[in-house]
């Protein structure tokens, strides 16, 4: 997933070879705004909408697990006064799911290790955090400081081995590597068909020729 880019307008010249493109949303009138959200081609994902107020998230389906991912601006000019209220609506709306939450919250002032802040917004998230839906964040390796790329979820066993990495070009954001576990089920869809030209049609000939 990507979030952040201001380049985001056009799927086609963000096509990458074995993965799909799920949803993309741009923002234009917020410079650096915008997601994205890529997927193998062998999970099988399906693209899913979630109706909210909020402006920029994308989610798909991986078997039962739901895959959100969400960039928060904290530019109220472009997004209004509620845009907070919104975001929290909107994690309200998916938190009865299984779901796995990636993303940028632009809360800087979290400490991800206490749950506090400083910011009222930052509080208002720490403690929807902590008292109603009960995400956990992740991502405890800060970027400058301060941890803003965030991994949501209400599971502790849904993923392991996460680690902060390099930047993605030249943008100010690292990467998140990790392993997630799900179990999908797993459709036979065999069919047995039958090899006509190998058939022993002396035999059928011969068979039919002495029936009445």
């Amino acid at each position: 997933m990507l979030t952040h880019s201001s380049a985001l307008e056009y799927r086609e010249p963000f096509a990458i070879n074995i993965f799909t493109i799920l949803g993309i949303v741009v923002s234009n009138d917020n410079r650096g705004g915008g997601v994205l959200l890529y997927a193998r081609d062998s999970v099988n994902a399906t693209e899913v909408q979630v109706e909210s107020g909020f402006g920029e998230h994308v989610w798909c389906h991986i078997g039962e697990l739901l895959v959100g991912v969400i960039y928060r601006s904290n530019n109220t000019r472009i997004v209004g006064q509620n845009n907070n209220k919104n975001l929290l609506e909107l994690l309200t709306k998916v938190c009865d799911k299984q779901v796995l939450i990636l993303g940028d919250f632009n809360h800087p002032d979290i400490d991800w290790c206490t749950y506090t802040a400083l910011a009222a917004t930052s509080r208002e998230c720490c403690e929807f955090m902590n008292t109603q839906c009960f995400y956990t964040q992740r991502v405890l390796r800060p970027r400058d400081n301060v941890v803003l790329d965030l991994v949501l979820s209400r599971e502790r066993d849904l993923f392991s081995q996460l680690q902060v990495i390099n930047s993605l070009g030249d943008s100010d954001h690292n990467m998140i590597e990790f392993t997630f576990h799900l179990s999908r089920k797993v459709y036979n869809d065999t069919k047995e068909l039958r090899d006509y030209r190998r058939g022993d049609y002396e035999s059928i000939k011969k068979r039919l020729s002495e029936m009445d």
